[in-house]
């Protein structure tokens, strides 16, 4: 098979492979380009892979990171829950602190550990018959008609 190439696609095809583009050799060319499509055996990070071993790699790799991701997820929900049972935040704002703790798990953990526990009143407040003073003494005042 034979290709013909004029001078100034010799010339392109020389200074794109950084060879001397005023009169180079068709073996020259080919070696060059050669070289290109072989990685150096001298380059540590360059290593050659079977097709199968890196789908195999490829796959762990997907699931260890939707691991993780679950693991950070858990996470978040821990801490939310723990938040929640010292009544220092809402139900009703849970899905906006794992949200967050998703974002900035560092930031809303201290946030989160700043504020007082028992914030968020759950307990019955007002007269049920729970006073202290159960018995009248007589120094209350009487609502008179």
């Amino acid at each position: 098979m034979t290709i013909e190439l004029t001078d100034d696609q010799v010339a392109t095809l020389a200074a794109a492979l950084g060879l001397d583009t005023t009169d180079p050799a068709a073996d020259d060319l080919v070696a060059a380009i050669l070289a290109g499509r072989e990685p150096a055996e001298t380059d540590p990070d360059l290593t050659t892979v079977e097709a199968s071993t890196l789908t195999e790699l490829q796959t762990l790799a997907a699931d260890g990171l939707k691991w993780r991701d679950r693991q950070r997820h858990d996470r978040a929900e821990t801490v939310v829950a723990a938040a929640m049972d010292a009544n220092k935040i809402t139900a009703a704002s849970r899905a906006r602190w794992v949200q967050r703790m998703l974002v900035d798990p560092d930031d809303t953990e201290v946030t989160l550990s700043r504020l007082p526990a028992d914030l968020i009143p759950r307990s019955e407040i007002g007269r049920g018959g729970s006073d202290a003073l159960d018995e009248d003494t007589g120094d209350t005042p009487r609502w008179v008609r």
